[in-house]
């Protein structure tokens, strides 16, 4: 029987036959992800003539909890269960068990969805000792949201181990896919960018002819841009997210607008343009978001990254350096902009720099935290931003020692997006950081009028042999601030050409 036969008993006004068979159907429906067929045949019958039966009223609630609609999914929910008790304790008559699993596995999606990830590994627990039998499409859904918990705590390998366990139950191809998704996610976020690749192309593969798996092509190009974007490539990343948005406008998976639409304003932020990015933030608030995925960033932060980077100041994030172990990953950003917002007033001299030794001694601490836990994103952020800390101490030789650190790690997946958002915002301008055969010597010294850190790094790359362009990519600078740098060069080293620059440098002993 199919959704046309109950159409046909909803015609007729045979309610009890089309409910009966809608219940029938229902595990099938949610297994394929068939909800919102499902839903609209529902929505066609008297409301009285459902309400009594426990698996309508679960089916709604899973439907409406797919749609974000949390508030109604529970008081289908309730509904659910009180009717099972109903029927199973007072009229003695035979009810699906999978009711009471069901609505339990259901509060934990709703705590996962409302970002309360307290306590939901206990429950999960109990969930698996209290019931004998459990079948795969609930095992895949508790280890899906055991996956969510463990990320939240930063707990990469964890995370990582329970999406691999979800795969095993989870058949459906949509489904299957959307587990994928799921861990693409994951790597992102913390930063195993060559995992993320390998899965987003055998992802990709499966979708082929399968009009099914097509939902899913927005998504998949929305993580490419990911991938661009945290690897410093802008231009493809921009070409990537015009390639979801196309994608999305015909059909798309139910959290992927407001996840193209935090990413949009992300990019637009490293772009600093922030009344654009303000707009979308304002758009976002207005969408519901409902995925039980951990968010690394928060509306709230976006914001708060807006205002710090147009006013270098953020009253709002003082005081709010996070030691939480359990909760770091959720709060991990909150406390990169309270450092931020710290060396910005260091810089500006509004600062006497006591907060530095503070801050550095917790990121220690969290770098080893970011160590244990195997978050490469993390540990190549904050060695860096303990670099920019000792260079504001004075310490130049720690300064080094962090940076090179943080290179070394950054170059396993090539995460270069810290390197990009600092130096435009001239945080890491003047740390002098040895690269390559370029050496930070008595011979800049000797010169009338010194380069500066940021001269000494566009001479590296005229020696190099790379092209303005290519210098620009690669110090995330314009061609025309290249072209300004290359003239104060060239005056400083007294040449007029290229090949001139790099006789000079080698006399000098810049360059071996």
């Amino acid at each position: 029987m199919s959704l046309e036969a109950i159409d046909q008993y909803i015609q007729v006004k045979e309610y009890s036959k089309a409910v009966n068979l809608l219940s029938k159907i229902w595990p099938e429906i949610d297994i394929k992800m068939l909800h919102k067929n499902w839903k609209q045949q529902v929505d066609k019958l008297p409301e009285d003539s459902y309400m009594n039966n426990p698996i309508i009223c679960l089916g709604l609630g899973w439907t409406l909890l797919q749609d974000g609609y949390v508030s109604l999914a529970q008081s289908y929910f309730k509904k659910s269960f009180d009717v099972y008790i109903q029927k199973r304790y007072s009229e003695h008559q035979e009810v699906s068990n999978t009711i009471p699993l069901s609505c339990k596995i259901s509060e934990v999606y709703i705590a996962s969805i409302n970002k309360q990830y307290d306590g939901i590994l206990d429950k999960i627990k109990k969930i698996f000792n209290e019931f004998d039998t459990i079948n795969v499409q609930n095992k895949g859904i508790l280890y899906t949201l055991q996956a969510c918990a463990y990320w939240a705590k930063g707990d990469f390998y964890s995370a990582e181990q329970s999406l691999v366990k979800s795969r095993e139950y989870l058949k459906d191809d949509l489904v299957f896919n959307l587990v994928d998704l799921t861990l693409i996610e994951l790597y992102c976020e913390f930063g195993y960018f060559k995992k993320a690749e390998l899965l987003l192309n055998l992802v990709e593969s499966r979708v082929g002819k399968n009009n099914v798996l097509k939902i899913t092509k927005a998504s998949i190009e929305l993580f490419r841009g990911k991938l661009y974007f945290y690897k410093g490539d802008l231009e493809l990343a921009y070409e990537k997210l015009s390639l979801s948005e196309e994608y999305g406008s015909i059909f798309a998976l139910d959290d992927w607008y407001f996840k193209m639409l935090k990413f949009k304003a992300r990019m637009l932020i490293s772009q600093e343009m922030f009344d654009e990015a303000y707009e979308i933030v304002a758009q976002l608030r207005m969408v519901i978001n409902p995925s039980p995925v951990p968010e690394y960033i928060t509306l709230s932060n976006l914001e708060d990254t807006i205002r710090l980077r147009q006013t270098k100041e953020l009253e709002s994030i003082s005081n709010r350096f996070s030691k939480d172990n359990d909760a770091y990953f959720t709060a991990e950003y909150s406390n990169i902009l309270f450092i931020l917002t710290t060396l910005y007033s260091v810089k500006r001299n509004n600062s006497d720099g006591s907060d530095l030794d503070y801050m550095i001694e917790t990121m220690k601490d969290l770098v080893k935290t970011c160590e244990r836990q195997k978050r490469i994103n993390s540990l190549v952020t904050f060695n860096l931003l303990l670099s920019i800390c000792y260079h504001y101490k004075g310490d130049e030789f720690k300064s080094r020692e962090y940076y090179a650190i943080s290179e070394k790690i950054s170059a396993q997946e090539g995460y270069k997006l810290p390197y990009m958002l600092f130096s435009k915002e001239n945080i890491i301008e003047n740390i002098p950081i040895s690269k390559g055969g370029l050496v930070y010597s008595i011979s800049n010294k000797e010169l009338i009028e010194p380069l500066s850190k940021r001269e000494l790094d566009i001479l590296l790359c005229i020696c190099e042999g790379l092209t303005n362009k290519e210098i620009s990519n690669k110090l995330y600078l314009s061609e025309e601030t290249i072209k300004s740098y290359n003239k104060s060069i060239f005056r400083k080293l007294e040449v007029n050409r290229r090949t001139q620059v790099i006789v000079k440098a080698k006399e000098l002993g810049f360059i071996k």
